[in-house]
């Protein structure tokens, strides 16, 4: 897939290829385009969530998606879960890169996958700058369980609250 440049604009899970999907594998995709919306924006997929309202007694649940050699140019900006390249998702990445800027208004902002229960990030590069209130890092910005290898960042990285969690490669 390839999208040339044009921008993607709507509400929740947007997404420069894909706005929301079931369990997904996407490959060898690439976007150029902006993308804007409100919860769960990334550059490549926006958001995988299928239940939960993320309380403690309800926690979010998500399908699984992985990507493989796909790449963001393109600035990504939201209010919540924002991602370089996914939103929020169960989430893998092998292979993956963000140039564009990312920027949300509230928590979960990543240049790679803004917030996930599963984080699985290899081989991945981030060189946008990434901004957001709380959580804001340049490859995840949450995750429950996950692993990070081989990875890099080269943006920079801006919370705008700082007593929160911010970091190059990961917030939390």
């Amino acid at each position: 897939c390839y999208t040339p440049g044009n921008s993607q604009t709507a509400g929740f899970g947007t997404g420069g290829i894909c706005g929301g999907s079931g369990i997904s594998f996407i490959t060898a995709s690439l976007n150029h385009g902006e993308v804007t919306g409100y919860a769960g924006v990334g550059g490549i997929i926006g958001s995988t969530r299928i239940g939960g309202s993320g309380s403690t007694s309800d926690p979010m649940t998500y399908n699984t998606t992985y990507l493989r050699y796909c790449g963001n140019t393109g600035n990504v900006s939201g209010d919540n879960s924002i991602g370089g390249l996914c939103g929020e998702a169960q989430f893998g990445c092998f292979g993956g890169y963000n140039t564009g800027n990312i920027s949300g208004k509230g928590d979960y902002v990543s240049g790679g996958v803004g917030n996930t229960s599963l984080g699985v990030a290899h081989n991945m590069v981030n060189t946008g700058n990434v901004s957001g209130r709380n959580f804001v890092s340049g490859i995840i910005s949450k995750t429950e369980f996950g692993s990070v290898a081989f990875s890099q960042n080269y943006g920079n990285i801006t919370s705008k609250n700082a007593s929160t969690h911010t970091g190059g490669l990961c917030a939390i």
